[in-house]
């Protein structure tokens, strides 16, 4: 990074003042450097809202970190959660957070159409920054954030917590250890009523519907278990079962850079029956499937003390000796609690996250390419 660089102390804190290259990014940026052991990487929270509230304890948990505050245009709602979460500092405006020399890590937990403004202007200003899912609405809006990240140095981190789960580690380090042979056919499928659309009225309006609120969690799990995506279609519900901005309901076809195919399934209109979050594996040698299911009315099927959990199971002769579905012990361990820690990790020693923001744009260039794929009726290919 070129420019006039000064260093000094506030409190227990190393602050770093930088001159940012010039261009659009010409202003001075306030680069947060904490010392380690002291007062730990202070990071504040965007938006309080229902998803803020996984990410705090998380925050709070994760070693080498500080809760340190807390902005949302709502000051009223902020205050609420600071208190929920004993946060010491409510931001009155988002300059004041940019403004605050606490603040190393800013984490984005906004409405989607709201993350890339956020993200450029926090990056701009020095910080790393978490972006929630999906990553941003177009693919013009993410690389103007990687961008920005690589002009100033700074890490652009992706919210893609199901890869952190200890269930799909368990399959990822399956399908790594070959127990299900060649991967040729993958499924996901995701089941849900309109609670989210109604407690979220934002959501509601939102006319990328369920792909990029919730295929995109499906699109980056694929990913990461099977490998890139080379091409896709998709076909939209035509019905009027809930009423929402967006598609209620798509099934995306996949096709894979190594030869299998997949299949993700996704509603926000199962309001009658079971919720689930499932993927299904078939290879040349097992099966295996991860899964997440309730019924009303019955108890859900994951143990809750794994919070988001999936649970495992597996068809491996070469690991089992028969053809009989094994029910597998997933490790301890809560994937908001497990992605915080890596994020961290990472600020406080340079080394690159298990999820990248890179990642985050290829999960949504997924998802954009089956919008575009049911929109034209065509078999639309990546990348876009």
């Amino acid at each position: 990074m070129g420019g006039s660089v000064q260093l000094f102390t506030s409190g227990a804190s190393v602050v770093l003042l930088a001159r940012v290259p010039s261009g659009p990014f010409a202003a001075e940026a306030t680069l947060i450097r904490q010392e380690e052991g002291v007062s730990g990487i202070g990071v504040a929270i965007v938006g309080a809202g229902r998803i803020s509230a996984a990410h705090a304890p998380a925050i709070i948990a994760a070693p080498g970190a500080r809760l340190v505050g807390v902005y949302d245009a709502d000051e009223q709602t902020a205050r609420a959660f600071a208190a929920q979460f004993g946060v010491s500092t409510v931001y009155p405006t988002w300059s004041s957070l940019l403004d605050s020399p606490d603040v190393r890590l800013v984490a984005i937990l906004l409405p989607h159409h709201l993350h890339a403004r956020y993200a450029l202007e926090a990056l701009r200003s020095g910080r790393d920054v978490v972006v929630e899912k999906p990553l941003a609405t177009s693919l013009a809006e993410a690389d103007q954030m990687l961008d920005a990240a690589a002009r100033v140095g700074r890490t652009l981190f992706a919210v893609q917590n199901r890869v952190y789960d200890t269930g799909i580690a368990l399959a990822k380090d399956l399908i790594a250890q070959g127990a299900i042979g060649e991967l040729f056919l993958a499924q996901t499928r995701a089941y849900e009523s309109d609670a989210a659309h109604r407690a979220r009225p934002w959501l509601r309006a939102d006319e990328q519907g369920v792909l990029m609120a919730q295929s995109v969690h499906e699109a980056y799990l694929l990913r990461w278990l099977v490998g890139d995506v080379r091409a896709v279609t998709c076909h939209y519900a035509r019905t009027a079962t809930i009423q929402i901005a967006g598609a209620h309901t798509a099934v995306v076809g996949l096709e894979f850079q190594n030869g299998a195919i997949g299949q993700m399934t996704a509603t926000f209109a199962a309001v009658h029956g079971p919720s689930e979050h499932s993927v299904t594996l078939f290879g040349s040698a097992g099966f295996l499937e991860a899964a997440r299911r309730s019924t009303p009315g019955l108890p859900r099927q994951t143990p809750d003390r794994r919070g988001f959990s999936y649970a495992v199971s597996a068809i491996s002769p070469s690991r089992f000796g028969d053809e009989t579905p094994h029910s597998l012990e997933v490790p301890e361990g809560e994937a908001f609690h497990r992605m915080w820690a890596d994020f961290i990790a990472s600020v406080a020693t340079g080394a690159q996250p298990l999820v990248t923001g890179l990642d985050g744009r290829k999960a949504i260039e997924i998802v954009l390419a089956a919008d575009e794929a049911a929109r034209t009726g065509r078999r639309v290919a990546l990348p876009l």
